[in-house]
């Protein structure tokens, strides 16, 4: 009696402790779960660009001990420009490598170290070919994480709902971009340099230990899961429409073990059923893994199909050109405002840094309601996307209204920041969204020809890539243009860049506009797993 209530008690631990373990699993690889880990990956990235930035001439005087104004001035622009560098040539690069990798988790990482590796140069480096280095690790650190993060994104996500999670993560760049150099300034006053980069270490261990927790590309969920008879009711197989396909498969195995425990009454025979339908199914795993990288290896894709021609499709490069547009948006501001409201409304530092508080937050508070609509409102990408462009093209142009020292001028240039910033809030996610739909599409219309994971990573990478010209393009022009002919003038340039875009997007964003269905993608087939059986289902996009 003794043993059976010992053998019972144990029992009865390990089905607690398997179902506790599942439940952790599920939570470690839930998609709202990835979508933080990708959120607080995105914030950093962009924050670390605006962290280090403020106080570059300060490390040039103090630690490297430079003097001359002319030469500090050389050099930060180089510690700036060979950032943008890295990102540009990094981003298609770890786009591939993710792509080719076993997991996306790695890739990650990689970029959570790169990034590691860089504070601790900028923190220690005392010579300009370190600090250098150092910009250009942060960089890759940024192309990897942008890259990979948005693939992963897509993957957690799907066509279906990955307009909100894409929205998400263009507030957290945005939320990033403003945030950086306001902290710096604030922690720079209060501990110097040092506090700097111990909030700057804090932030990265916080990353790598939730890139840790994560858990990506679940292939067999079920092997993971707890018996159904230790199972709770409201953890049953019927939950959530997508674990649908990968817990039938658990439930058959469950439902075994259950019968056999029925009939023999016994631990023994349920643990050898369990094992025997576990095995069974990973070798399963295991052959169709080989057989995937088997038919892509061999180059069995179809004649014209490349990944090359891929990128050629209209619908990703008004995509690129698009991301590219925003980037420029993102950055004009940089080299000109500050300079405009000192010498226009003789503002303090104090004000030139909380203007740019009236173009980054419209565009926080509009990325995720954009990306709810775009999830539940059909062609809207296509209408949101342009009306973003139309909104920041006036905008843009109405910024010669506000040279003058009255408080309307002063009133009328944040409404007008406010404006672009909705805009560029408004273009962004849609853009985002339509670089994995069209992969997936092409995947699904052709499958296997890019690879066992797709194309999506390497196609966040070019488009990564072109947000990086953006960048660098942005201050540039607009200093140029503002130099040589004026405020107005730069506020046209961007203004009718804008209303071109917009023109663009509405005749290619989600297929010609002329067009009923998308291009060349108009329906794909979607295979469903029941059972031992594969359905394909026809359905339109």
């Amino acid at each position: 009696m003794l043993q059976v209530g010992s053998s019972k008690a144990d029992s009865s631990k390990e089905s607690n402790s398997s179902q506790q373990s599942w439940r952790l699993e599920k939570i470690r690889s839930a998609s709202w779960f990835i979508s933080v880990v990708v959120n607080l990956a995105a914030l950093t990235d962009s924050m670390f660009f605006g962290l280090i930035v403020p106080f570059l001439p300060n490390l040039l005087k103090s630690r490297i001990g430079l003097v001359d104004d002319a030469e500090i001035q050389v050099w930060n622009s180089v510690l700036v420009g060979v950032y943008g560098g890295a990102v540009f040539i990094g981003s298609p690069i770890f786009g591939w490598y993710a792509d080719r990798a076993k997991s996306r988790k790695l890739p990650l990482l990689l970029g959570y170290v790169s990034l590691a590796a860089s504070t601790v140069l900028l923190h220690l480096g005392k010579s300009l070919a370190l600090l250098v280095l150092g910009r250009i690790l942060q960089g890759l650190s940024s192309a990897c994480v942008s890259s990979v993060g948005f693939a992963i994104l897509f993957d957690a996500f799907g066509t279906e709902e990955a307009g909100g999670a894409m929205g998400w993560v263009a507030a957290s760049l945005d939320a990033g971009g403003f945030i950086g150099p306001a902290l710096a300034g604030v922690l720079f006053s209060a501990g110097g340099e040092s506090a700097v980069f111990i909030f700057a270490y804090a932030f990265i261990v916080f990353d790598i230990l939730l890139g840790l927790l994560v858990i990506l590309d679940r292939k067999q969920p079920d092997l993971k899961m707890p018996l159904a008879s230790s199972l709770p009711a409201s953890a049953s197989p019927s939950d959530s429409d997508s674990e649908s396909d990968s817990e039938d498969s658990s439930t058959a195995v469950s439902s075994t073990v259950v019968s056999d425990s029925e009939d023999n009454n016994g631990s023994k025979s349920e643990k050898s059923s369990s094992s025997e339908n576990v095995s069974a199914l990973e070798k399963s795993k295991q052959q169709q893994q080989q057989q995937e990288q088997l038919s892509f290896t061999t180059d069995s894709r179809p004649a014209g199909v490349s990944f090359r021609r891929l990128m050629l499709n209209p619908r990703l490069v008004a995509a690129f050109t698009g991301w590219l547009v925003v980037g420029s948006f993102e950055t004009a501001f940089d080299s000109v405002l500050p300079i405009f409201v000192e010498q226009t409304y003789h503002w303090a530092v104090l004000g030139a840094g909380l203007i740019f508080l009236g173009f980054y937050l419209p565009g926080i508070i509009v990325s995720p309601i954009c990306g709810y609509i775009m999830d539940r409102v059909r062609n809207s990408p296509r209408i949101l996307c342009t009306l973003g462009f139309a909104l920041a093209g006036p905008s843009f142009i109405l910024l010669g209204l506000a040279e003058g020292p009255g408080i309307s001028q002063q009133a009328l240039l944040c409404v007008l920041l406010s404006l672009v910033g909705i805009g560029t809030g408004l273009s962004g996610p849609p853009l985002l969204k339509e670089v994995g739909t069209v992969v997936e599409l092409a995947e699904r219309e052709n499958p296997g020809a890019y690879g066992p994971k797709g194309a999506t990573a390497r196609a966040y990478g070019v488009h990564n890539a072109a947000f990086a010209i953006g960048n660098l393009l942005g201050p540039v022009l607009a200093g140029a243009m503002k130099a040589a002919y004026g405020w107005g003038v730069m506020g046209w340039v961007f203004g009718v860049m804008s209303i071109a875009m917009g023109a663009v997007t509405m005749c290619s964003l989600e297929g010609w506009i002329w067009e009923s269905t998308s291009i060349s993608f108009a329906r794909f087939r979607k295979t469903r797993h029941i059972g031992s059986a594969e359905i394909e289902v026809e359905e339109a996009v």
